[in-house]
């Protein structure tokens, strides 16, 4: 509801040159925000009626939340500078103000991205809140027989469809080994990724040996693919090619993700903690899925 009120008031202030908020751009965070609102609500419902299977999946979302909190809080801290110093340099807000305005971002996002999500894997882990709900709850639950390691990457592999789903709404800009395709093969291959982050998420679930290489291959595979095009195309055509408002374009430039540089190692580091992830987890895959072990 916040966000739509910030359209209203966007709205509102183009006559003072403020400049109006892309509704296009805006579809991506109001969805997410309506998964979480249900999510929110659903787990709150089940802590309130000390439900076994609340625990397991508040931990694996507050991990999940709090590990891209703390990556959204280096780039806040160390890679705004310039925003605030353009805004200085303005001469709209006096130096004072900026200094302001970005403490209080600090201060808020500290909490939404760190504090939050740290309290609550700090309270459901602890071993009282396990015995709490296993005497509340005594009834087995799925929850029960799905290591957390497993419910984490289809939470993983959930997302990443939804990412996938969105994608369109930028253009179908798609990098693949050195070219950015566009129109019907960006589709295909869109369609494509769809199908196996539903294959991923059914076969992981199951715990299938099957699902771990393949996941293991399309995480190589696709970050092979990028490397190429960003080594081949560069970020500045690439975003060129993606239908990106001008307010996030600029946003882009000033937190220097236009960066090949620093794109590339952001992809190598993240294949390389998922590899890692998932090599841990690979004790929790069997050779033959639906066995008695599962």
């Amino acid at each position: 509801p916040l966000t739509l009120l910030a359209v209203g008031l966007s709205s509102a202030m183009e006559e003072y040159g403020v400049a109006p908020v892309n509704l296009r751009t805006l579809v991506p965070g109001l969805s997410l925000y309506a998964i979480l609102a249900v999510a929110f609500s659903w787990l709150g419902i089940g802590s309130m009626r000390a439900r076994r299977w609340v625990r397991p999946i508040v931990l694996v979302l507050s991990w999940l939340w709090l590990a891209v909190g703390v990556v959204a809080m280096v780039f806040v801290v160390f890679m705004s500078p310039a925003v605030y110093e353009e805004m200085a340099a303005g001469g709209a807000f006096p130096a004072e103000a900026v200094v302001a305005v970005r403490l209080v971002v600090v201060l808020v996002l500290t909490c939404l991205y760190i504090l939050l999500p740290g309290t609550l894997v700090l309270f459901y882990r602890s071993d009282d809140v396990r015995a709490t709900l296993e005497a509340r709850d005594r009834q087995i639950r799925w929850t029960d027989t799905c290591p957390s390691h497993i419910l984490s990457l289809c939470v993983l592999y959930l997302l990443t469809a939804y990412f996938v789903v969105l994608t369109p709404l930028y253009g179908l800009v798609v990098p693949v080994f050195g070219s950015v395709l566009s129109g019907l093969p960006a589709a295909l291959v869109l369609l494509v990724s769809l199908v196996l982050c539903g294959y991923l998420t059914w076969g992981t679930l199951r715990r299938d040996v099957a699902a771990w290489w393949i996941s293991m291959v399309a995480a190589t595979v696709a970050t092979v693919s990028f490397s190429w095009t960003l080594l081949s195309v560069g970020m500045t055509e690439l975003y060129s090619r993606l239908q990106l408002p001008d307010e996030q374009l600029l946003l882009v430039r000033q937190y220097g993700l236009e960066s090949n540089t620093l794109m590339l190692v952001l992809t190598i580091v993240t294949w390389a903690f998922f590899v890692a992830y998932m090599a841990y987890a690979r004790r929790f895959f069997h050779a033959r899925a639906g066995g008695p072990e599962d």
